[in-house]
C-alpha cells in the first residue's frame, strides 16, 4: 500500500478507535477543535477532493479570488469533519445543551404542517449539522424518519463499514421514528407513505442523486439534474413540503430554519406542477449554499449531475 494510502488508512484508524470513544466524554468544544485537526489533516491527505471541489467551487463562485476558494475548501473540510464528529454527539444532546447551542426559527411551521395530518417533508440539502437536525426536530416534536443505504451492500472497507454502521445506530438512538433502507424503490415508497399516514416526518436531500428521468433544474448557475422525490410524493400524498436550511454558526452553534410549507400548484400540468415545487425547494437551498459555500458537503460530486450539452 502507497503511503499516502497507509496515511488515509490510518487517519480512519484514529477516527474510530481514539476520536469516537473520546468524543462521548470530552466538553463539545474540545470535540470540535479535535475536528478541526482531523479537516485539516484531511485536506492535505485527500489531494484528489480538494482538486475537485476546488474545480467545481471555481466555476459556481465566479466572484471569488484563488486565494478565497483555497480557504473555502480548506474550511468544507473542516465542515465536513465537524459533521462527522457531530453524529457522535447525539447521544449528549439534552434540552440543556440545545439552549446553549440551538437557534431554531420556524418551529410553528412545523407545528402548522402537522395540524394538517398527514405528514412532513423535509426538503433539506447536505449542509452544515444536517446530522444532528433530524433528532432535534425530533426532540422539538416532530416525529423523524430517515433514509440510509444498506451497509452490507456497500464497496467499502471493513473499518469504513464499521464506522457507517455505527453513525446508523447512534441516529437511530436519536429519532423515534424508522431509519429505511433505499436500496428496494418499491418498499422504499410504500413506507414513507405510511410514514406520512402516520403524520410523521421524514428528510428527503433535494441535493441527493438523481437519475436521468429526474427534471432539469437551474441550480448554481448549472443545469442540473436534480432528485424528483420530494415533489412527487407530495404530489401523490397531500403532505405539507417544508424546505428547511441546518448550519453551523460562528462558535460551532446550531442554526436550523424550517420554512413555511411549498404550495404545489394544481394547473393540470403536472410535469410542471413538479418542476414549479422542485425549483422552490433548489432555490432556497442555493441561497444558502452561496451564502456559506464552505457547509455544503456535495461540492465534490456537484459536477456529476450537470447536464453537458452535447
Amino acid at each position: 500500500m502507497p503511503i499516502l494510502g497507509i496515511a488515509r488508512y490510518a487517519g480512519k484508524w484514529i477516527f474510530y478507535y481514539i476520536i469516537v470513544p473520546l468524543v462521548r466524554y470530552i466538553p463539545v468544544s474540545i470535540a470540535y477543535k479535535l475536528a478541526t485537526i482531523l479537516g485539516v489533516i484531511n485536506y492535505y491527505l485527500f489531494k484528489e477532493n480538494r482538486k475537485i471541489i476546488r474545480q467545481n467551487m471555481k466555476e459556481v463562485l465566479k466572484g471569488k479570488s484563488d486565494g478565497e476558494i483555497k480557504k473555502l475548501v480548506k474550511l468544507n473540510f473542516i465542515n465536513h469533519a465537524k459533521a462527522n464528529v457531530e453524529i457522535i454527539l447525539l447521544p449528549r444532546i439534552d434540552e440543556k445543551l440545545l439552549a446553549q447551542k440551538l437557534d431554531f426559527y420556524g418551529l410553528e411551521n412545523i407545528e402548522d404542517a402537522l395540524r394538517r395530518g398527514k405528514g412532513i417533508i423535509f426538503s433539506l440539502g447536505h449542509m452544515g449539522i444536517y446530522y444532528l437536525a433530524g433528532a432535534i426536530t425530533n426532540m422539538k416534536g416532530c416525529i423523524m424518519n430517515d433514509i440510509a443505504q444498506d451497509v452490507t451492500q456497500l464497496k467499502a472497507s471493513r473499518l469504513e463499514k464499521k464506522m457507517l454502521v455505527k453513525k446508523l445506530d447512534t441516529y437511530k438512538q436519536g429519532i423515534s421514528g424508522k431509519i429505511i433502507h433505499k436500496d428496494k424503490q418499491l418498499d422504499l415508497l410504500l413506507e414513507i407513505i405510511q410514514i406520512l399516514k402516520r403524520n410523521e416526518g421524514i428528510s428527503l436531500f433535494i441535493d441527493a442523486k438523481p437519475n436521468q428521468n429526474d427534471p432539469v433544474i437551474e441550480f448554481l448557475g448549472k443545469k442540473t439534474y436534480i432528485s424528483s422525490g420530494t415533489a412527487a410524493i407530495a404530489m401523490r400524498t397531500g403532505c405539507a413540503i417544508i424546505p428547511n436550511v441546518t448550519l453551523r454558526m460562528p462558535g460551532d452553534r446550531w442554526y436550523i430554519r424550517a420554512e413555511k410549507s411549498v404550495e404545489i400548484a394544481k394547473t393540470g400540468n403536472v410535469e410542471e406542477n413538479l418542476k414549479e415545487a422542485l425549483t422552490k425547494c433548489t432555490n432556497f437551498l442555493e441561497k444558502y449554499v452561496l451564502e456559506y459555500p464552505e457547509q455544503w458537503h456535495h461540492w465534490r460530486i456537484f459536477h456529476q449531475r450537470w447536464v453537458r450539452d452535447e
